[in-house]
């Protein structure tokens, strides 16, 4: 979700933008500046500004002090604009199409040097029609199919580790929620890391985001997997770096994964987090795992803030046009039966709706059953990886050819 902090480096025109929706607010705009930059305005625009460079989000007493607010208004502001939630989403789309207005505008401001230096005339039915214009950015644009042929370019694929993987999904997608579950033990955090590293290998740039495990084990993981070594042998060579040092050809990969780690992470700094993350170039980001992040609202239920964080990560990876990868449980019931099932997932609801892509690991032997349960863009199925538990690895059974 774009915070309003985000845009506070854009002009005054750009935050006020949603007071131009008609041709009185269009005409203030054009020929009176001063009045159409409120003192009411401008005091929230300075201490939005004040706050930018430091923080992530509104410190809600010194905004409220900075604006003259009371202190349930100021918070009332802080949820409107940076509050990651469905209902913050309608607020992502009015501040995108503030922006688009503003760009619009500052050709307007062009315009009106030009008039005043006596070089074109205002052409008033030329303004309304940039308005009628405007007015349809706001209600939304019907594409022809070429149109929409265009936006599938965008589409970025993500390889699975596993060629069974293909098959049944083909890949993960830019703009995708993927869901992975498995009961605890069994190896969902292993599962993540194989598939992060194997997407590293192939020149991505991947954030892992642990909420469970310090990420000295995820790094210790991704190593023990990469150089093929165990867990035990990495600590018998000397540690991390030594076997890094041996194995420089090997791992040279593995600087292409960031992670991030906190274990009492909430929606918010998660999602400025991944926000920051794309900016310096990742395209896929993996959770580990989705029942840790807190909200801050208090009023939620557990189920009720599982859905608002499931639909405020499908709604970011499409904005951002990333792939999310993340972890869930399974819960107890899928002890009683044979194969886990999509009711078997923990606030199974939500889940379900907003991903597009379930894959549920079930452990048996020296084998992890991976079960494809949801396939927006495949089939359904299952498929068989050997499992290296010492070695925090995974790989696909080797073929045979007659």
């Amino acid at each position: 979700m774009v915070k309003l902090l985000e845009l506070a480096d854009m002009t005054q025109k750009a935050l006020l933008g949603r007071a131009t929706q008609d041709l009185k607010f269009f005409k203030l705009y054009l020929y009176d500046k001063e009045k159409f930059f409120s003192i009411e305005n401008k005091k929230i625009f300075q201490a939005i500004k004040k706050q930018a460079d430091t923080r992530d989000t509104l410190d809600i007493a010194e905004f409220a002090v900075d604006t003259n607010m009371s202190f349930k208004d100021a918070v009332e502001f802080q949820f409107l604009y940076t509050q990651s939630s469905v209902e913050a989403q309608l607020a992502l789309e009015r501040l995108k199409k503030i922006y688009v207005k503003y760009r619009v505008f500052s050709i307007l401001d062009e315009l009106k040097k030009d008039f005043e230096r006596g070089n074109v005339d205002i052409d008033s039915d030329a303004i309304q029609k940039i308005l009628n214009e405007l007015q349809d950015l706001q209600a939304g644009k019907w594409m022809k199919a070429t149109e929409v042929e265009q936006t599938i370019k965008n589409e970025k694929f993500f390889f699975s580790k596993f060629r069974e993987a293909k098959d049944l999904f083909f890949a993960y997608r830019s703009g995708d929620l993927h869901v992975i579950a498995a009961r605890p033990g069994v190896g969902k955090t292993t599962f993540l890391l194989n598939e992060a590293e194997s997407l590293a290998k192939q020149g991505h740039k991947v954030g892992f985001v642990t909420l469970e495990m310090p990420a000295y084990q995820c790094v210790n993981r991704v190593i023990a997997n990469v150089c093929n070594v165990t867990m035990h042998e990495l600590r018998a060579q000397g540690g991390v770096h030594a076997v890094i040092a041996k194995n420089a050809d090997k791992t040279s990969h593995i600087n292409n994964i960031m992670f991030f780690e906190d274990y009492s992470v909430d929606i918010n700094t998660l999602v400025a987090s991944i926000r920051r993350a794309v900016a310096a170039g990742v395209d896929v980001i993996f959770i580990d795992q989705i029942s840790h992040i807190r909200h801050t609202d208090k009023a939620y239920s557990k189920a009720d803030a599982v859905e608002r964080t499931v639909r405020t990560l499908r709604s970011l990876a499409l904005e951002l046009n990333i792939c999310i990868i993340a972890a869930n449980q399974i819960s107890r019931a899928a002890l009683q039966t044979e194969e886990p099932q999509l009711e078997h997932l923990k606030e199974s609801g939500a889940l379900e709706e907003a991903s597009q892509l379930v894959l549920m690991l079930q452990q048996k032997e020296n084998e992890l059953v991976v079960y494809v349960r949801k396939a927006t863009h495949g089939r359904l199925g299952k498929f068989s990886v050997i499992a290296l538990y010492e070695r925090a690895q995974f790989v696909s059974a080797p073929t045979i050819d007659f």
